[in-house]
């Protein structure tokens, strides 16, 4: 009888262990490429960053490289996360902001302009919707519809009217119902709830899109005849928006086939069609390569394609939009410098493209033209 009870209460803890086991890993709800990392945020608000760490961007409290994920220290209500060259960025759930990396410029908007490889608070933000990362600044949307930026200021970066850095957050002159911001390289673009775009920054080649090649603006300017835009993307020098239902334009530096129109054109000072485009949801912007998510749930790249960054089995650039093969389902999207990253059906993270600092975060620092999976994210 003795044998008989003890199997049967194994045989009920190993059904019970069986059908329980450990918990499954919350699903990845974001990806962010900055140049030469990337990170993952989960739905538990946790985050884990790969790729090139010697300004300490991938927040786990070292500068050494990694090759696959680890855990940013600290963050465990992010909603929403950015990258950027050498800095990166959480939105928490309660409003705040935390940034890492490279601080030589105040881009951490902790009041410094010392490096962090662990996650600091940026200083009076605490109704934040939305944060975005330039090459050396950031900025964030706030809930009454304004923009705060800090960081470097030279070229009119901040949109304050003056072109003094700042390593605490002050306010984007004029911008009052923004409902989308996005930044790279020197320049950000606000969308507004009207349908239009605004952008300041540097222009030299018409990133600002207002039908000028000036050197820069402090403040925004008007990016010409948009007015029913509904998403935007901000590349190292040049912008693109979703009009139209699913239509995409974009403007600024052209020669690398980044404007999608078909054409090569050195720059465009006002937004050009792409090509073919009718069905995207969502843009995202690398330096010199731009990615959609389509209707349903394809994905589309044009431009530089010099480390397989358009994720198609070249390093032939494209100056149309080309399908990524092998990729359906995707629920978001990020480009860095030279690489690609999204996540498939809410589980999965898969990147391509450059890979000298393991920002592709599958163990190697050897570059794909094809999507390869990140181990440990799904």
């Amino acid at each position: 009888m003795r044998v008989r009870w003890f199997m049967a209460v194994l045989a009920t803890v190993l059904l019970v262990v069986g059908c329980t086991g450990s918990p499954p890993p919350e699903p990845i709800i974001a990806v962010a490429a900055g140049g030469d990392h990337s990170c993952a945020l989960r739905g538990d608000g946790t985050v884990s960053c790969w790729g090139e760490n010697f300004t300490g961007a991938l927040g786990d409290g070292t500068t050494t490289d990694s090759r696959v994920p680890v855990a940013v220290i600290g963050i465990a209500n992010a909603t929403a996360i950015a990258a950027s060259n050498f800095q990166t960025c959480a939105l928490l759930a309660d409003g705040g902001v935390s940034c890492w990396g490279f601080n030589g410029q105040g881009q951490l908007g902790n009041g410094t302009t010392t490096d962090s490889s662990v996650p600091v608070p940026v200083t009076g933000i605490t109704d934040a919707t939305a944060v975005a990362i330039g090459n050396s600044h950031s900025c964030a949307l706030l809930a009454d519809g304004g923009v705060s930026c800090w960081g470097r200021n030279d070229y009119g970066l901040l949109g304050d009217g003056t072109t003094i850095n700042s390593s605490v957050p002050i306010p984007v002159t004029g911008i009052t119902d923004a409902t989308a911001i996005a930044s790279h390289g020197y320049h950000s673009c606000a969308l507004l709830a009207d349908g239009g775009v605004s952008c300041w920054g540097i222009n030299q080649w018409g990133q600002l899109g207002n039908g000028t090649a000036s050197w820069f603006s402090n403040v925004p300017v008007e990016v010409s005849g948009l007015s029913n835009a509904t998403g935007l993307a901000v590349g190292y020098a040049h912008a693109c928006a979703i009009v139209d239902g699913g239509g995409a334009v974009c403007w600024g530096q052209g020669g690398y086939g980044q404007l999608g129109d078909g054409v090569r054109p050195s720059y465009a000072l006002v937004p050009v069609a792409v090509a073919g485009m009718t069905d995207a949801t969502a843009l995202i912007a690398g330096d010199r390569h731009t990615c959609a998510i389509l209707g349903n749930g394809d994905m589309s790249c044009w431009g530089s394609n010099w480390f397989g960054q358009l994720g198609n089995g070249t390093n032939d650039e494209s100056i149309a939009p080309i399908a990524v093969p092998g990729i359906t389902g995707v629920t978001d999207l990020a480009a860095g410098t030279g690489h690609t990253c999204v996540i498939v059906d809410d589980e999965a993270v898969s990147c391509w493209g450059h890979n000298a600092s393991g920002q592709l975060g599958n163990g190697t620092t050897m570059s794909s033209n094809v999507p390869v999976p990140v181990p440990g994210l799904s």
